[in-house]
Protein backbone atom coordinates (compact mmCIF):
# COMPACT_ATOMS: atom_id res chain seq x y z
CA UNK A 1 0.00 0.00 0.00
CA UNK A 2 1.09 3.50 -0.86
CA UNK A 3 2.82 5.76 1.81
CA UNK A 4 1.58 9.26 2.38
CA UNK A 5 4.85 10.43 0.71
CA UNK A 6 4.26 8.05 -2.56
CA UNK A 7 3.37 9.62 -5.82
CA UNK A 8 2.88 6.84 -7.73
CA UNK A 9 -0.60 5.59 -7.41
CA UNK A 10 -1.65 3.11 -9.57
CA UNK A 11 -5.50 1.62 -10.04
CA UNK A 12 -7.17 -1.19 -11.50
CA UNK A 13 -11.00 -0.16 -12.73
CA UNK A 14 -13.28 -3.30 -13.24
CA UNK A 15 -16.36 -3.88 -14.72
CA UNK A 16 -17.54 -6.76 -13.46
CA UNK A 17 -19.48 -9.23 -15.71
CA UNK A 18 -19.20 -13.61 -16.27
CA UNK A 19 -19.85 -13.20 -20.11
CA UNK A 20 -17.54 -9.53 -20.21
CA UNK A 21 -15.66 -8.73 -17.65
CA UNK A 22 -13.87 -4.95 -18.30
CA UNK A 23 -10.92 -4.02 -16.66
CA UNK A 24 -8.30 -0.63 -17.08
CA UNK A 25 -5.36 0.34 -15.32
CA UNK A 26 -4.55 4.22 -15.07
CA UNK A 27 -1.08 5.45 -13.38
CA UNK A 28 -0.85 8.59 -11.60
CA UNK A 29 -4.01 9.86 -13.96
CA UNK A 30 -2.56 8.53 -17.53
CA UNK A 31 -3.81 5.49 -18.97
CA UNK A 32 -1.68 2.66 -18.95
CA UNK A 33 -3.90 -0.41 -20.36
CA UNK A 34 -6.96 -2.14 -20.42
CA UNK A 35 -9.11 -4.86 -21.90
CA UNK A 36 -12.26 -7.12 -22.15
CA UNK A 37 -12.45 -10.88 -20.67
CA UNK A 38 -14.84 -12.57 -22.60
CA UNK A 39 -16.24 -16.16 -21.21
CA UNK A 40 -17.90 -18.41 -23.13
CA UNK A 41 -21.51 -18.74 -22.68
CA UNK A 42 -21.84 -22.28 -22.84
CA UNK A 43 -19.50 -22.54 -20.01
CA UNK A 44 -20.56 -23.32 -16.35
CA UNK A 45 -20.22 -20.83 -13.86
CA UNK A 46 -17.72 -21.93 -11.55
CA UNK A 47 -15.14 -22.20 -14.58
CA UNK A 48 -16.32 -18.46 -15.75
CA UNK A 49 -15.99 -17.39 -12.28
CA UNK A 50 -12.37 -19.02 -11.87
CA UNK A 51 -10.99 -18.16 -14.79
CA UNK A 52 -12.13 -14.57 -14.62
CA UNK A 53 -10.40 -14.29 -11.07
CA UNK A 54 -7.11 -16.19 -12.29
CA UNK A 55 -6.86 -13.22 -15.62
CA UNK A 56 -7.64 -10.72 -12.60
CA UNK A 57 -4.89 -11.94 -10.71
CA UNK A 58 -2.24 -11.85 -13.49
CA UNK A 59 -3.37 -8.83 -14.03
CA UNK A 60 -3.04 -7.73 -10.54
CA UNK A 61 0.75 -9.32 -10.47
CA UNK A 62 1.20 -7.44 -13.23
CA UNK A 63 0.24 -4.06 -12.68
CA UNK A 64 0.95 -4.35 -8.74
CA UNK A 65 -2.13 -2.22 -8.37
CA UNK A 66 -2.55 0.09 -5.06
CA UNK A 67 -6.37 0.19 -5.24
CA UNK A 68 -8.89 -1.97 -7.47
CA UNK A 69 -12.26 0.32 -8.12
CA UNK A 70 -14.95 -2.07 -8.91
CA UNK A 71 -18.68 -1.02 -10.00
CA UNK A 72 -20.95 -2.64 -6.96
CA UNK A 73 -23.99 -4.64 -8.74
CA UNK A 74 -27.54 -2.95 -8.37
CA UNK A 75 -29.78 -4.38 -11.33
CA UNK A 76 -33.32 -3.36 -11.27
CA UNK A 77 -36.19 -4.85 -13.16
CA UNK A 78 -39.15 -3.39 -13.10
CA UNK A 79 -38.07 -0.79 -10.62
CA UNK A 80 -37.02 -3.83 -7.91
CA UNK A 81 -33.84 -5.13 -6.91
CA UNK A 82 -33.05 -8.56 -9.16
CA UNK A 83 -31.44 -11.12 -6.62
CA UNK A 84 -31.00 -13.83 -9.23
CA UNK A 85 -28.57 -11.84 -11.34
CA UNK A 86 -26.73 -10.16 -8.86
CA UNK A 87 -25.63 -13.02 -6.76
CA UNK A 88 -23.52 -14.70 -9.48
CA UNK A 89 -21.88 -11.13 -9.81
CA UNK A 90 -21.34 -11.06 -6.31
CA UNK A 91 -19.13 -14.35 -6.20
CA UNK A 92 -17.33 -13.02 -8.49
CA UNK A 93 -16.65 -9.65 -6.18
CA UNK A 94 -15.70 -11.80 -3.06
CA UNK A 95 -13.18 -13.98 -5.66
CA UNK A 96 -11.69 -9.94 -6.84
CA UNK A 97 -11.14 -9.56 -3.02
CA UNK A 98 -8.81 -12.39 -2.70
CA UNK A 99 -6.53 -10.29 -5.04
CA UNK A 100 -5.58 -8.11 -2.79
CA UNK A 101 -5.30 -8.82 1.31
CA UNK A 102 -6.20 -5.23 2.59
CA UNK A 103 -9.93 -5.00 2.14
CA UNK A 104 -8.94 -1.28 2.79
CA UNK A 105 -7.20 -1.31 -0.89
CA UNK A 106 -11.28 -1.76 -2.33
CA UNK A 107 -12.82 1.29 -3.81
CA UNK A 108 -16.22 -0.45 -4.44
CA UNK A 109 -18.46 2.22 -6.76
CA UNK A 110 -22.49 2.38 -7.23
CA UNK A 111 -22.80 2.61 -11.10
CA UNK A 112 -25.13 6.49 -10.85
CA UNK A 113 -22.11 8.08 -8.03
CA UNK A 114 -19.38 7.11 -10.11
CA UNK A 115 -21.15 8.65 -13.02
CA UNK A 116 -21.63 11.93 -11.41
CA UNK A 117 -18.27 12.13 -9.97
CA UNK A 118 -16.92 11.33 -13.75
CA UNK A 119 -19.12 13.01 -16.13
CA UNK A 120 -21.40 15.39 -12.98
CA UNK A 121 -24.75 13.58 -14.22
CA UNK A 122 -25.69 10.64 -12.43
CA UNK A 123 -27.54 9.39 -15.73
CA UNK A 124 -25.27 8.24 -18.07
CA UNK A 125 -24.39 5.56 -20.77
CA UNK A 126 -21.71 3.53 -22.23
CA UNK A 127 -20.98 6.43 -24.84
CA UNK A 128 -21.42 8.87 -22.45
CA UNK A 129 -18.61 7.33 -19.96
CA UNK A 130 -16.11 6.74 -23.48
CA UNK A 131 -16.52 10.43 -24.12
CA UNK A 132 -15.43 11.77 -20.78
CA UNK A 133 -12.36 9.30 -20.53
CA UNK A 134 -11.60 10.06 -23.71
CA UNK A 135 -11.59 13.67 -22.71
CA UNK A 136 -9.74 13.30 -19.89
CA UNK A 137 -6.68 10.78 -21.17
CA UNK A 138 -6.76 11.44 -24.58
CA UNK A 139 -7.46 7.83 -25.66
CA UNK A 140 -10.36 7.01 -28.29
CA UNK A 141 -12.72 4.62 -26.79
CA UNK A 142 -16.22 4.56 -28.18
CA UNK A 143 -18.22 2.84 -26.15
CA UNK A 144 -19.97 0.28 -28.27
CA UNK A 145 -20.00 -3.24 -28.03
CA UNK A 146 -20.57 -2.79 -24.67
CA UNK A 147 -18.47 -0.06 -23.73
CA UNK A 148 -16.74 -2.48 -20.66
CA UNK A 149 -13.28 -1.35 -21.29
CA UNK A 150 -14.08 2.38 -21.29
CA UNK A 151 -16.33 2.03 -18.31
CA UNK A 152 -13.34 0.04 -16.22
CA UNK A 153 -11.14 2.73 -17.28
CA UNK A 154 -13.29 5.30 -15.95
CA UNK A 155 -13.81 3.37 -12.70
CA UNK A 156 -10.26 3.40 -12.43
CA UNK A 157 -10.12 7.37 -13.09
CA UNK A 158 -12.29 7.91 -9.84
CA UNK A 159 -10.50 6.06 -7.94
CA UNK A 160 -7.12 7.91 -8.94
CA UNK A 161 -9.66 10.71 -8.04
CA UNK A 162 -10.12 8.95 -4.67
CA UNK A 163 -6.34 8.16 -4.02
CA UNK A 164 -5.19 12.05 -4.77
CA UNK A 165 -7.80 12.66 -2.40
CA UNK A 166 -6.50 10.58 -0.08
CA UNK A 167 -2.97 10.79 -0.19
CA UNK A 168 -4.03 14.74 0.66
CA UNK A 169 -5.75 13.99 3.82
CA UNK A 170 -2.59 12.06 4.71
CA UNK A 171 -0.42 14.76 3.89
CA UNK A 172 -1.94 17.14 5.63
CA UNK A 173 -2.73 14.77 8.29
Amino acid sequence: MMSATDERCTILGIDPGYAHCGWGIVTNGRYVASGVLHTHKQADAIRRHHWIVGQLAALVGEYQPDYIAYEELTWRVHGRMDVRRRAPLERLIGGIWLLLPDAGQYIPMNPQEWGQQLLGVSQHGKEDIAYAVNGRLGTTFRGKNGGHDSDAVGLALVGWDTCRMLQHHRQGA
